[in-house]
């Protein structure tokens, strides 16, 4: 198994070949041995090493904003691997670039996007993988701030950013519930 530049030229064609033939799993599974192979590639270059962490968040992000496009492009059978792998790598990236205190910010805009998707596309994974996502990103907000968070205007900045998530997301349930109760 090849994991230097070999293997970006294998997985840039197993993207291709995936994206062509409409077979998510492989376009997923093809962008994380990309993402692996950045460690291989990083221990030739010092300076990709360093900046691997950042990488993966970029390309979480990339995927997060593929994530909110399938709605308009109808690309429904793409919301789970989009979603799966942006979870993945926004994480991992936090992680390993010493971001680690980024990590409820992301599981906030992880949580309402997936949530969304989850109501639009009439998904119940993704409805309950979008609350699991809040409820994460409340308890991980307690352990990376927990000094600062429970300050009169930070905790009034929270709940507000709590508020707002809940508030898109029960509208959209409201005006969408004839389609999921359906579903």
């Amino acid at each position: 198994l090849s994991t230097g530049i070999a293997a970006i030229v294998a997985i840039l064609y197993s993207i291709n070949h995936g994206w062509r033939r409409k077979l998510p799993d492989a376009v997923g599974i093809a962008i994380l041995g990309m993402a692996m192979s950045m460690i291989s590639i990083g221990s030739w270059a010092d300076s990709i090493s360093g900046i691997t962490g950042e990488i993966y968040i970029l390309m979480g992000i990339i995927l997060l904003v593929m994530l909110a496009s399938t709605l308009l492009t109808k690309g429904d059978r793409w919301s789970g691997m989009l979603s799966t792998n942006a979870h993945l790598l926004l994480i991992v990236g936090s992680i390993a670039s010493g971001l680690a205190f980024m990590i409820p910010i992301f599981l906030i805009l992880l949580s309402t996007t997936v949530w969304v998707i989850g109501i639009l596309q009439l998904r119940k994974s993704l409805r309950a993988l979008g609350l699991f996502d809040l409820l994460v990103a409340i308890i991980t907000s307690a352990v990376f701030y927990g000094g600062i968070l429970f300050q009169p205007h930070v905790f009034l900045i929270g709940l507000s950013i709590i508020a707002l998530e809940l508030g898109i997301i029960s509208w959209l349930g409201l005006s969408n519930e004839d389609s999921l109760t359906k579903s």
